[in-house]
């Protein structure tokens, strides 16, 4: 009786019943023979069965080969929005970078939130260039003269300084723009702005910005 008992609650735990294989105290040869599941054995597996449902090891060797695959694994976290082209914003007051602003679901994890090169060709002064950067051309006493924003739901959750720009020189990789943030789970916009301390203006050309729930 207690052997039919032992197998009914085994079979009552998906997780179990459909595991490949895993390590039993016991085997069948131990119950072979008209063997009773006596109650040393019947607690010893049970015992082995909660350790394994609450955190415990896997054995070696119990995890068929391409027994994990991607697909039933999560997918990765991430958003990637379109390039910011040959943005500029001027002025104390935030301006949002355009398309730099996505949406992104979590489940409580943190957060990295950076910008990237989107490898595109703008024209400055006249001539074809292909250049990915950030820099501003307010050469004022103010310092930092200028600043790149993070916003996570409308409120700066990081700000960095932008050089001063000067005669083809002077300008941050879109790469060079990064921080880890640590939000709640739930949707969440993430969104970069810019702003001056003088009279100037802050330039973002082909940066993207890419979110990533780690």
């Amino acid at each position: 009786m207690r052997r039919i008992i032992h197998i009914a609650v085994l079979c009552l735990i998906p997780s179990i019943c459909q595991a490949t294989s895993f390590t039993r105290p016991y085997g069948a040869s131990d119950y072979a023979g008209g063997a009773k599941a006596v109650g040393t054995k019947v607690n010893a597996e049970l015992a082995y069965i909660s350790s394994w449902l609450n955190g415990g090891n896997i054995a070696s060797g119990n995890i068929a080969s391409l027994g994990v695959l991607r697909t039933n694994m999560e997918a990765v976290n991430l958003k990637v929005t379109s390039t910011s082209s040959s943005f500029s914003g001027a002025g104390a007051a935030l301006v949002a970078v355009t398309n730099l602003s996505t949406t992104i679901t979590t489940v409580g994890r943190p957060v990295a939130v950076q910008m990237q090169s989107a490898f595109d060709t703008v024209v400055i002064s006249g001539a074809a260039t292909t250049i990915d950067g950030v820099f501003s051309d307010d050469n004022s006493s103010s310092r930092p003269v200028s600043g790149v924003m993070f916003l996570r739901n409308s409120a700066t959750v990081s700000r960095m300084a932008v050089p001063y720009h000067q005669s083809n020189k002077n300008f941050n990789p879109c790469a060079s723009y990064s921080y880890i943030d640590q939000p709640s789970a739930g949707t969440h916009t993430y969104a970069v702005s810019v702003s001056s301390a003088g009279s100037g203006s802050t330039y973002v050309y082909n940066c993207r910005l890419v979110v990533r729930e780690l």
